[in-house]
């Protein structure tokens, strides 16, 4: 994530489920932060409306066949 970090959040973990985050941030090479702040921006982050067509073009630049349903 290419933030500025200005904002502090105390969160706390039962101790199996930090554990595993723990290990699980680092075989993926990160911090414990990062993971739970990638999780986050994935779960409840807000798209502009800008980055949401560019998806959209994204996919449809993909030319993926589309089924026709005959009616």
């Amino acid at each position: 994530m290419d933030m500025k970090l200005t904002k502090k959040t105390t969160i706390l973990f039962p101790p199996e489920l930090h554990d595993r985050l723990a290990r699980l941030a680092a075989q993926r090479g990160t911090s414990l932060g990062d993971l739970v702040r990638s999780a986050c921006e994935r779960q409840y982050g807000a798209s502009s409306r800008e980055e949401r067509i560019a998806a959209v073009r994204r996919i449809v630049s993909l030319k993926i066949p589309a089924l026709v349903w005959a009616i």
